[in-house]
Parts: structure tokens; C-alpha cells; sequence
């Protein structure tokens, strides 16, 4: 006997529809005295400075990865592994910086 599909229909559409409704508590406050409580803007100064530098240093490889595409494949693999160098360095720069902040604190 087959199972009627109802049940999994009802988990998928749950699953769509039932998602948190945290994008409002998102925003940070309105006075800059308080502190942010948000579980997704939260943190110290130095935590936002962290969080930008990895996304500028992922969009910067992300563009590299993209130019190093359109090169002859001869130059591709050191094209790739430059900017991965590049990635690498942006990335260990921004978290000495972030732990120097915090370790300031």
C-alpha cells in the first residue's frame, strides 16, 4: 500500500514556511551607547572590523579566481595559487589585528 504523500508535503511546506523570523532583530540599535545584543551584528568593534575584512578579502579572491579563469591555462594553476597566497595572507593579517584588538581590551 502506498503512503499517501501528505505527511511529506506537510514537513517540506513547514520547513519553507516556519523559518525564524530573526531579520528584524538583525538591525543594530538605534542609540550606539547600548550594547548590540543581535546575534548576528553582535560583538565588539573589532568583531565588525573582522567580519568586513573576511568578506573584502573573499570578494577579492573570488574576483581573482574569476580574472585568473579567463588567462591560458599555462598561467592558470600560478594565477590560482597567487591569489590563494593573497587570500591566505588578507586573512592571517586580519585576525593578528582582531586578536591585538581584543587582547588591548
Amino acid at each position: 500500500m502506498k503512503m499517501p504523500r501528505s505527511p511529506l508535503l506537510a514537513a517540506l511546506l513547514c520547513a519553507v514556511c516556519c523559518t525564524p523570523l530573526h531579520a528584524a532583530d538583525a538591525r543594530p540599535p538605534t542609540d550606539p551607547a547600548q550594547p548590540v545584543t543581535t546575534p548576528r551584528v553582535g560583538g565588539s568593534p573589532a568583531d565588525a572590523a573582522f567580519r568586513a575584512a573576511q568578506q573584502e578579502s573573499g570578494k577579492r579572491y573570488s574576483d581573482a579566481r574569476a580574472t585568473c579563469r579567463t588567462k591560458p591555462r599555462a598561467e592558470r594553476g600560478a594565477c590560482m595559487n597567487a591569489a590563494r597566497a593573497d587570500l591566505k595572507h588578507a586573512r592571517s593579517e586580519a585576525k593578528a589585528a582582531h586578536d591585538a584588538a581584543k587582547a588591548a581590551r
